[in-house]
């Protein structure tokens, strides 16, 4: 059985996400804990980091790409998980679909990438994904980031002597 083949059972999903949300740990901690633990592709990692089913992630990009070209189904969505692996009937995601979902995740394309998926990707996609900076946040990374400043100014404003009449 192959480090590839070994993918957990949902219980054994639930219950590592579990303990690691119990641990304050981020959505890209417990994608990469997935990917160690059960030797699944970045993106089937995160979905799972989410605790989502294939129909429940499906739903989402589709309600997000309302008005886009994009839309998906658990099969195409899975095929997309586990693409390049396996045989000529899985699909490789666009720049389009991968930054859609990249946006439902709440996390850079390039986390939903491994070295595996860039050696396949077309040389024109990997200059485009090259040329999109994850060090510049947007949608949901912005609300990730305004909500920890937030939570840091709360603490802060806590532990510092100005009483709640104050503030």
């Amino acid at each position: 059985m192959s480090a590839r083949s070994a993918k957990g059972s949902k219980a054994q999903r639930d219950a590592l996400r579990l303990r690691m949300t119990a641990l304050h740990s981020s959505v890209a901690a417990i994608a990469q804990e997935m990917r160690v633990a059960f030797g699944v592709r970045p993106r089937e990692a995160w979905r799972h980091a989410h605790g989502w089913s294939l129909q429940e992630a499906a739903d989402r990009i589709n309600a997000r790409s309302a008005g886009d070209a994009i839309t998906t189904d658990t099969s195409m969505l899975s095929k997309w998980e586990k693409w390049p692996e396996g045989t000529g009937i899985l699909r490789r995601p666009t720049v389009p679909i991968l930054v859609a979902l990249a946006d439902v995740y709440g996390c850079a394309v390039g986390d939903l990438l491994d070295l595996e998926d860039r050696r396949a990707l077309p040389e024109m996609d990997l200059a485009m994904l090259n040329r999109l900076d994850p060090s510049e946040p947007n949608g949901t990374q912005l609300v990730v980031q305004a909500a920890d400043e937030s939570l840091t100014f709360a603490q802060w404003v806590e532990a510092s002597n100005v009483g709640s009449v104050s503030l």
